[in-house]
């Protein structure tokens, strides 16, 4: 089954003054797919985070979260997640986009492409004029490639501090 786009909702989380738990719960879902190792979320880095950076996510709108009742919109399930961190750099705006997330029961189904969009489209409103990101899994690889993304000719170094 394909997921239709108005199956789902874009959101970015700057601006907003409280997580619900719920959502904490579901992003440390995808987060820990991505990467079994990495932190956990808590209501604090969120908030500490979206001052520096944009958390978009992706929530299926036709499916409704447990406890959750007709008038709580915003309790549909996040199905996927990614953080966009903007670069004032002297070249211009750019977007580094820190790890995109799909569930894993939605993969396959149209989801990351259209994560991909939802970014794509915010980085044009704020008048960045490159987006850059990493991957060392080659489905999502594939993916941007697909998307006209391309693999600079440069090394990408990196040091633990």
């Amino acid at each position: 089954m394909q997921i239709e786009h108005e199956w789902l909702a874009k959101i970015s989380m700057q601006g907003v003054a409280f997580v619900p738990d719920e959502d904490i719960k579901d992003m440390n879902r995808l987060v820990h797919q991505l990467s079994p190792k990495a932190p956990t979320f808590t209501a604090r880095k969120l908030t500490e985070l979206r001052h520096d950076a944009d958390v978009i996510v992706l929530r299926d709108a036709g499916v409704r979260a447990k406890g959750s009742t007709v008038t709580d919109p915003w309790r549909h399930p996040i199905i996927a997640m990614s953080i966009v961190v903007p670069m004032h750099l002297p070249q211009g705006l750019r977007m580094h986009i820190e790890g995109v997330v799909v569930d894993e029961k939605y993969r396959g189904r149209g989801v990351g492409r259209l994560m991909m969009e939802c970014i794509e489209a915010s980085a044009l409103m704020s008048s960045s004029e490159r987006l850059q990101l990493t991957s060392s899994r080659p489905d999502a690889q594939k993916m941007y490639l697909k998307l006209g993304y391309t693999t600079p000719k440069s090394l990408l170094f990196r040091k633990s501090l």
